[in-house]
């Protein structure tokens, strides 16, 4: 039987989330890997993880450091990558100050 192709894409990353997230404040940040140096966009972020917007496909599990200026560098892992964003999960749960001074203000 034939599926229509809606019916066989995976759910959003936003429908699998396990904690919030908020919207980040517009900032270009380096994400380092063990292969890559990368700059990119913070787009939302939450005290167990973060996405941001690279054209660079991490696959699932690829351990990554994101630089913050003025912070200790934040270690976590690729979860999810699907148009030109990637998802990932922080390895150790983000400070609440940190998290304050990243997100928008409503």
């Amino acid at each position: 039987m034939f599926k229509p192709a809606a019916a066989l894409e995976m759910p959003l990353p936003t429908e699998r989330r396990r904690s919030v997230r908020m919207r980040a404040k517009p900032l270009d940040l380096i994400m380092e890997t063990s292969v890559f140096v990368d700059t990119v966009r913070l787009l939302n972020i939450g005290r167990l993880g973060f996405s941001v917007s690279t054209p660079i496909a991490y696959p699932a599990g690829t351990p990554l450091r994101l630089l913050i200026p003025g912070h200790e560098t934040l270690t976590a892992r690729a979860v999810w990558f699907a148009r030109n964003q990637l998802g990932a999960r922080f390895d150790e749960p983000l400070d609440e100050d940190l998290l304050f001074i990243l997100t928008e203000e409503d």
